[in-house]
C-alpha cells in the first residue's frame, strides 16, 4: 500500500544518521512554543497501535499538519480481510465499553470500528464443578451500551484505514522504531529512529506523543531527565499467568453474543470465550476461548502433550469439548503460552513542557480481564482533544491533561491490581467486595453503589469510581459492625 505524503516535508524532522546526541544547548534552542490551534510544525506518535493511530487522528481533525506515526511492526492487516481475521485463536480479543466508544465517536471513527465487531450482552458462567447444562446465564440489561468485541489487531487495522484514506496530513513509518529519546532541561527533545532497512535517523519535532505501549522507551526517556516528576512504578506480578488461545466452532443452539467462561475449583485454570465475529442466529458460531494457567503447569509449556491437555480440558471444561477439533489440540499443546502484562502506571507527570505527552498503556499498563487498557487509552486521546480545546498554549494544554490523567492512571493500575491479588489477599481485595456490594446495592441501592467492576463500566472517572467504593467500604463496615452490636446486644 503506498503511504500518503506529509504536507510538509520530511526533511524537516531529520537530520543525518547519528548515534550521537546534539549538545543539550542545541537542544534547547530546538524546543519552541506553540499553539493549540495550529499546532506545532510537526508532530511525532511514537507507536501506531490503536491509542497512536487514534492520536493521530484526532490531531488531524484540529487541523494539525506533519504528523508522522512511527511502530516497529509491519503494516496492519486490512480489517475487511475475512480470511485474515477467520482464524479466532490468532489474534488477541478487546473488548470496547462505553469509555472506548464514546471517545472514538469523538473521533467520528466509532461507525468504522462498529462494522467489524462483534456484539457482547451478558455471560454464562459454570462454576467449578458444574455440568454442561449447569451454566448461569446473565444479560447485562443495567449498563448503558452493550460491549463490542473485536481482534486488537483489527481495530488497529480499522483506525488505520480511517487515518490513512480521511487525513493525508498523517503519514506512517512500519517497522520503525523508536530507540531512545534525550530530554534535556529546556524541554528540547531528540529522537533516535530505527527504519525498517536498518538505518538510523534523528529526529528533533516540536512534540513527541509516547503511545508506545509497554515499551516505555518515550516514558523512561522522562523518568531519566526527571524522576522526581516522572517515574515508572512497577509492581511485582504475584498471581502470573499465561494463556493459550483455542478456536471454537460453538454450535446453532448456542448464543453467539455473550462472554462464556469457567473455571477449576483448584484454581489451575481459568477459560474465558468472546466471539471473533458476527454470525448469524442459525449458523455457527465462531469463538476464541483463553485458556488461563499458571506459567510453571506443564501444560503452558510449548510442545505439551495434546492428550494431556484434552484430559485436562475433559474433565474442567467438558461443555466446550464437541466443539474442539483434534487439529485444535495439537495446534494448541505445539504453541508456547503468550505472557499477560504486569500491573504498571507512569506519574504523578505524564507530560514534559510543551514538548512530550505520554498516554495509552505507556502510563497505564494492566490485565486485560476488564477490557479497561484500551478503553481507558482511548479516553487519554479525548483527554488531550479536550486540554487542547481549554488551552491556548502547548505547555498549559499538556499540562492540564496531565493533571487530569495522571491521577487516572494510577487508580486504574491500583484498581485492576486489587481483581488480581490470589489467595486470602485476593478474597478481602476482591471477592468480598463483590459479594458485599451485591447485597447492599440490592437492599439499598439509593445509598450503596454497584460493584466495581460495574462501576468501572460506566461514566465516572476511575478516581471517582476509588472514593465511591471507600465511601462504600465505610458504610458497609459501620452498617455491620452495628448490626453485630445490637445482635451482641439482644444475646445478653
Amino acid at each position: 500500500m503506498m503511504f500518503l505524503a506529509l504536507l510538509l516535508p520530511c526533511s524537516a524532522l531529520l537530520a543525518p544518521a547519528s548515534h550521537r546526541r546534539r549538545p543539550r544547548a542545541t537542544l534547547r534552542a530546538a524546543a519552541a512554543t506553540w499553539d493549540t490551534t495550529t499546532g506545532p510544525s510537526s508532530t511525532l506518535v511514537a507507536g501506531g497501535g490503536p491509542a497512536g493511530i487514534a492520536t493521530a487522528i484526532m490531531l488531524a481533525r484540529r487541523g494539525w499538519k506533519n504528523i508522522r506515526v512511527c511502530d516497529r511492526l509491519e503494516e496492519p492487516f486490512k480489517p475487511d480481510d475475512d480470511v485474515t481475521w477467520s482464524d479466532a485463536a490468532r489474534f488477541y480479543l478487546v473488548g470496547l465499553g462505553l469509555r472506548g466508544q464514546r471517545a472514538l465517536g469523538q473521533l467520528d471513527a466509532w461507525a468504522d470500528v462498529e462494522k467489524y465487531c462483534a456484539e457482547v450482552v451478558g455471560r454464562k458462567d459454570w462454576a467449578p464443578g458444574a455440568g454442561p447444562d449447569e451454566g448461569a446465564e446473565r444479560i447485562f440489561d443495567d449498563r448503558p451500551v452493550s460491549t463490542q468485541v473485536i481482534a486488537r489487531d483489527r481495530l488497529q487495522g480499522a483506525l488505520y484505514e480511517v487515518a490513512s484514506t480521511k487525513y493525508p496530513e498523517i503519514s506512517f513509518d512500519w517497522g520503525a522504531e523508536v530507540q531512545d529519546v534525550a530530554v534535556d532541561g529546556g524541554d528540547g527533545v531528540e529522537a533516535t529512529l530505527r527504519l525498517s532497512d536498518g538505518t538510523e535517523q534523528i529526529l528533533r519535532p516540536p512534540l513527541v506523543i509516547g503511545a508506545d505501549g509497554t515499551a516505555r522507551t518515550v516514558a523512561m526517556a522522562l523518568e531519566e531527565a526527571a524522576p522526581r516528576r516522572t517515574r515508572i512504578t512497577r509492581y511485582d506480578d504475584d498471581n502470573e499467568r499465561v494463556f493459550k488461545t483455542v478456536p471454537l466452532d460453538l454450535p446453532e443452539a448456542w448464543r453467539g453474543d455473550i462472554n462464556y467462561s469457567a473455571r477449576s475449583a483448584s484454581g489451575r485454570l481459568n477459560f474465558d470465550a468472546l466471539p471473533s465475529g458476527r454470525a448469524a442466529a442459525d449458523a455457527k458460531k465462531r469463538y476464541c476461548g483463553v485458556l488461563l494457567l499458571k506459567a510453571n503447569d506443564p501444560l503452558a509449556q510449548a510442545d505439551s502433550d495434546p492428550e494431556e491437555l484434552r484430559a485436562l480440558m475433559d474433565e474442567f471444561l467438558p461443555q466446550f469439548m464437541p466443539y474442539v477439533d483434534a487439529a485444535a489440540f495439537e495446534a494448541v499443546a505445539k504453541k508456547p503460552a503468550s505472557r499477560l502484562p504486569g500491573f504498571r502506571f507512569v506519574g504523578p507527570r505524564v507530560h514534559r513542557g510543551d514538548a512530550v505527552a505520554l498516554l495509552g498503556d505507556a502510563i497505564h499498563t494492566v490485565k486485560p480481564y476488564f477490557g479497561l487498557g484500551a478503553n481507558a487509552a482511548f479516553e487519554d486521546v479525548a483527554a488531550l482533544d479536550a486540554a487542547l480545546d481549554a488551552s491556548s498554549t502547548g505547555a498549559d494544554a499538556l499540562a492540564a491533561f496531565s493533571r487530569a490523567r495522571g491521577p487516572e492512571a494510577r487508580a486504574l493500575v491500583q484498581i485492576s491490581r486489587g481483581f488480581d491479588r490470589p489467595g486470602l489477599v485476593g478474597f478481602l481485595t476482591f471477592i468480598l467486595p463483590i459479594i458485599l456490594d451485591s447485597i447492599f446495592h440490592a437492599a439499598f441501592p439509593s445509598i450503596f453503589g454497584v460493584n466495581s467492576i460495574a462501576a468501572l463500566q460506566r461514566q465516572g472517572t476511575f478516581v471517582q469510581v476509588r472514593w465511591a467504593k471507600r465511601k462504600d467500604r465505610l458504610l458497609q463496615a459501620v452498617a455491620l459492625g452495628g448490626g453485630a452490636g445490637l445482635a451482641f446486644a439482644a444475646l445478653r
